[in-house]
């Protein structure tokens, strides 16, 4: 019996050590581990996030010193005191401890706002030039007296550059040479035919996709693009394009994209066989497009863009177009849109349009201010019965979408099932808001009127100090 014990016992033992071996083999496996594997599996974090990692053994304490994608994200950064502070802090610290290695993407993203204001520097832009940068997003501001480093526009390893520096007067220097520059995106800058001179395109030999979001262009008449090997050309909500004619030289030119403003179509000078898209809020729209989803794909990009601003007008146009994209919901799953603030949407009072519109307002956890204009005028794009949303879905999160929402004011409201289906989603989600006014549409037979506003008034609110008034 003895005899028996001692050898279940140690039969026991050495099961239980060839169970905990795997365990031990593979954080041993983590460890050995490529330097460039490494690196490829921390692209896929925050860098924030990356930096941690350095706890977990000692082959992986310098990796975050040899990253090849840099992304500096203000709303990604720890809520702390001196948060400014720290986070500048923690941007030069990476910085100084990065090695030699080439650093492919380098993102700086930070919305200028009355909240906080960390300008972007000039360092930092040299940094990335010296480390070889394909991808450089710089989104924020910088100082009055400080101006983009002359290193940028000579920059040959650029791929991609991406400016958005709000209000900045975006000057070209005399001598520049961005031979790989396949895109460039222009975003809440102030254009001037003397800092963007009629060659300045053609002199990127390069360049295929030019993008211009939320940018000043009242001082062109004429906005003149001649680039060579320009494949897609897209233009949104900028001032000032009302009064400012394109004409564009591009053989192969394949995608025109004009949203947001009321020019008439022919103001537009493009070659006869572009797929164009043009969403304007008051003149005809305009589309002659080939594929559905490439279609899709490209207004689901915009819409990313635009929803990036503090302010947005998005028309009726647009909602429209976004109905088209099949799965919206997972579309927009990973987006969430911290700096929007500030938004107007016109659309019709269809229910597919409404929940295609309330999926993006619903990944904008800090709009304070909500303002809906219900169109009834017919548009060219119809209605697919067989694709169908649900605002009970739409939700960025499960305490709700609207952290922040403060004022909702609806216009020409009339009543239909889908308007108050909207109305009474509002009022059970939004549990910050103050009040919602809602201007009715006058064409409304009286009995009618008061039947409707006697039901919202019931709708449950999930604020208790909402009030509801109407016009």
């Amino acid at each position: 019996m003895a005899g028996d014990f001692h050898t279940s016992r140690k039969q026991y033992v050495q099961a239980s050590s060839s169970n905990l071996h795997p365990v031990t083999e593979s954080a041993d496996r983590l460890s050995r581990l490529p330097l460039e594997i490494q690196r490829h599996i921390l692209t896929f974090l925050p860098t924030i996030d990356a930096t941690r990692t350095s706890v977990l053994s000692r082959s992986w304490r310098t990796t975050c010193h040899s990253l090849p994608k840099l992304v500096f994200d203000y709303n990604a950064f720890p809520v702390m005191e001196s948060r400014q502070d720290a986070f500048v802090n923690f941007i030069n610290q990476m910085l100084a401890r990065h090695d030699e290695s080439d650093v492919h993407v380098f993102e700086f993203c930070l919305s200028p706002s009355h909240q906080y204001h960390v300008p972007i520097k000039n360092d930092w832009i040299v940094f990335a030039i010296l480390h070889n940068v394909q991808k450089l997003v710089l989104y924020g501001s910088i100082n009055e007296l400080q101006k983009l480093p002359d290193c940028l526009f000579v920059c040959k390893s650029l791929v991609k550059l991406e400016l958005a520096l709000v209000n900045e007067i975006l000057v070209w220097p005399e001598n520049f040479e961005l031979p790989n520059l396949r895109k460039l995106s222009l975003k809440f800058l102030k254009l001037s035919e003397q800092g963007l001179r009629q060659d300045l395109f053609s002199s990127l030999p390069a360049l295929e996709k030019l993008s211009i979001f939320f940018c000043n262009v009242n001082s062109f008449k004429v906005l003149s693009v001649s680039a060579a090997r320009l494949k897609t050309f897209i233009m949104c909500n900028c001032p000032g394009m009302d009064g400012c004619s394109i004409s564009i030289q591009a053989s192969y030119l394949t995608n025109f994209i004009y949203a947001g403003g009321v020019r008439r179509c022919y103001d537009f000078n493009i070659p006869p066989h572009t797929s164009k898209f043009v969403a304007n809020a008051e003149v005809p729209y305009v589309m002659n497009i080939r594929s559905i989803e490439e279609f899709s794909q490209s207004v689901i990009k915009i819409t990313r863009e635009l929803f990036k601003a503090t302010h947005l007008v998005f028309n009726h146009r647009l909602v429209q177009a976004l109905s088209m994209a099949r799965d919206l919901p997972r579309r927009f799953a990973s987006n969430v849109f911290y700096n929007m603030e500030f938004l107007k949407i016109n659309l019709r009072p269809i229910k597919h349009y409404i929940e295609t519109a309330m999926v993006v307002i619903c990944r904008c956890p800090n709009l304070a201010v909500l303002r809906l204009t219900i169109v009834r005028s017919e548009g060219q794009i119809h209605e697919k019965p067989d694709l169908e949303l649900n605002l009970v879905n739409a939700d960025a999160d499960a305490d709700g979408p609207f952290h922040s929402l403060i004022y909702i004011a609806i216009e020409n409201f009339g009543g239909n099932e889908s308007e108050m289906e909207l109305v009474k989603y509002l009022l059970a989600n939004a549990h910050t808001l103050f009040r919602m006014r809602i201007a009715m549409d006058m064409s409304m037979i009286k009995n009618e009127l008061q039947l409707k506003i006697s039901k919202i008034l019931e709708f449950e609110r999930a604020s208790r100090i909402a009030q509801v008034t109407f016009d």
